[in-house]
């Protein structure tokens, strides 16, 4: 396969729709099916979406779940989703 123009070293042509979902307002999640691991992990980590799945994988508890774009950027499940419920507080001068 000849590489993708304006793409990485090394990776190889795309289908012309396997970024196709980067041109929509939403970004929730999306789905990839590779026989090629390596392949499969370049074209995910290209996907404007908050989690991709490669070759429908068991559901991991632990794994962060969100949007990105419309679909909102907040985070669900594990320590991420106690994150929108913290406030951060700075405290200068305390030892003078």
């Amino acid at each position: 396969m000849k590489r993708l123009a304006g793409a990485p070293l090394g990776l190889k042509a795309l289908h012309p729709n396997a970024l196709l979902p980067n041109d929509t307002v939403y970004g929730l999640a999306a789905y990839e099916q590779s026989q090629d691991s390596e392949h499969a992990r370049k074209v995910a980590a290209r996907l404007r979406a908050g989690q991709v799945s490669i070759n429908y994988p068991e559901w991991d508890t632990f794994a962060p779940f969100g949007g990105y774009k419309q679909s909102a950027n907040g985070r669900e499940y594990a320590d991420w989703a106690i994150h929108d419920f913290l406030e951060i507080k700075t405290v200068v001068g305390y030892g003078t």
